[in-house]
């Protein structure tokens, strides 16, 4: 987790709408969503949204493994793309 803030800062620089508030707090934020009973939690919906899934992913007590973070992480990217607009198209080969 401790380079949570410099992968992000990484995927941002390549076009993932990160703000800089998202990754000053991204290893309290990744704490905070696989672990619903802590005092994180308010902050993360903040700069998520309610849509946000907080909760323990494993069923298992104690710190997050690095599963639980990558499938809070993949539930957060995909709630960061707003596809509303978008047009899909076909391409030709």
């Amino acid at each position: 987790l401790s380079h949570l803030p410099e992968r992000l800062e990484t995927l941002r620089r390549v076009g993932v709408p990160y703000t800089d508030e998202m990754i000053e707090n991204a290893v309290s934020d990744a704490l905070a969503q696989a672990m619903p009973d802590g005092s994180r939690v308010g902050g993360l919906i903040e700069r998520y949204g309610e849509e946000t899934t907080v909760r323990n992913f494993d069923d298992l007590d104690g710190v997050p493994t690095e599963m639980d973070a990558m499938v809070a992480y993949l539930q957060v990217l995909g709630q960061l793309v707003d596809i509303t607009d978008t047009v899909p198209t076909l391409q030709e080969e």
